[in-house]
């Protein structure tokens, strides 16, 4: 016996290749928001944990402190983030608008100090890599065309600050000649550190309900993609049985822009069914076919052409669509939510270029 299946129907092997990459594909999408979330949960804990007990005492790990920022010694920059961005304006019916788009950012850093509440000091040793999440609160304007904003952690403001806290040596402590004190250091905790003049809890949990969210849709589009196979899965551990061709003919008919189509039917009869059935199938296999030849059908959950499951080929282009969209989507969203500082900085805001005093991103 020959393997035939209905025109339309996927071949299996292909099905089964397809079916098993959307399904891994759907869940690894679901396992990385999620874990992502996790992630966040676990800062925002680390968080509520240090502001809840300020008294307690400090252990050397991935940690968030929260103090009053200090300069250390020989050192009047503790982070300044400077942006530059160029201005364009568009005009439309007499309407102006205009935009600025950053073109460079430049991160100075040096050791500071933060202050905790029972005054212990820790040193704080920020990458080039820091995140800071503070105000862009100071502007100038280089040319009509060209301005600078920048953020800058300054002596006695509130620092919420996550990283890797350690024993280690500060020379800057002491002042004798080649003295080192033993104290605390804050630096990166896995290559990251991020400063905060706003409590990391209230982002942290927007960014957590984001991930969960696209994480949901991962899994709900699993489940559904999984349930439209429910059928599959019963013919795959179905039975092997035979169907007989009693007719074969071709039908033959025009679209509305005038081309010939042709179907190629086959009339089947099934083993202990009074119902004939009369099946589409593609036109080589229709050629190859004779009446009177008995050819393999699967049983399970229905039946179908052939001794081997597959399925609809637009149901695989379908999921297809739905693991390519999803994580696109994802990204897409993931990059244009994302705070000043993990993103390039754009302000837009109407009038002339001239007469800008509040952009707004």
């Amino acid at each position: 016996m020959r393997d035939i299946y209905e025109e339309g129907m996927a071949r299996p092997t292909i099905a089964l290749v397809m079916i098993v990459g959307l399904s891994l594909a759907l869940l690894w999408m679901a396992v990385v928001a999620f874990m992502r979330a996790r992630r966040r949960t676990k800062i925002a804990a680390e968080e509520a944990a240090s502001l809840s007990d300020p008294n307690a005492p400090l252990q050397e790990g991935e940690i968030v402190l929260s103090g009053i920022v200090e300069h250390a010694p020989a050192h009047d920059v503790a982070v300044r983030v400077e942006i530059t961005q160029e201005g364009t304006e568009h005009e439309s019916s007499g309407s102006y608008s205009h935009r600025w788009t950053e073109v460079d950012r430049t991160t100075t850093v040096s050791p500071f100090y933060l202050v905790l509440r029972d005054k212990t000091r820790v040193r704080v040793e920020p990458p080039k890599t820091v995140e800071v999440a503070d105000d862009l609160d100071h502007k100038v304007l280089i040319s009509d065309k060209r301005r600078i904003r920048s953020a800058e952690l300054v002596p006695g403001e509130s620092l919420h600050a996550h990283g890797w806290l350690e024993r280690g040596g500060d020379a800057e402590a002491t002042a004798g000649y080649r003295d080192v004190a033993w104290g605390w250091l804050l630096r990166p905790a896995n290559k990251r550190m991020m400063l905060s003049s706003h409590p990391l809890g209230d982002g942290l949990r927007k960014r957590v309900a984001f991930h969960r969210r696209y994480g949901m849709a991962a899994v709900f589009g699993f489940l559904i993609l999984q349930i439209s196979l429910l059928g599959y899965y019963a013919r795959a551990f179905g039975t092997v049985e035979e169907a007989t061709v009693i007719d074969r003919t071709v039908s033959q008919y025009e679209d509305s822009d005038g081309h010939t189509h042709y179907d190629y039917l086959l009339k089947l009869e099934l083993p202990g069914e009074p119902t004939q059935y009369t099946m589409e199938v593609y036109d080589d296999a229709f050629a190859s076919t004779s009446k009177g030849e008995r050819l393999p059908i699967l049983r399970g959950w229905g039946w179908e052409l052939g001794a081997r499951p597959t399925v609809p080929g637009w149901r695989l282009m379908v999921g297809l669509l739905l693991v390519i969209a999803l994580p696109l989507i994802y990204k897409l969203r993931r990059v244009a939510t994302r705070p000043w500082f993990r993103r390039k900085v754009v302000d837009k805001g109407s009038g002339r270029l001239t007469n800008d005093t509040e952009s707004k991103e």
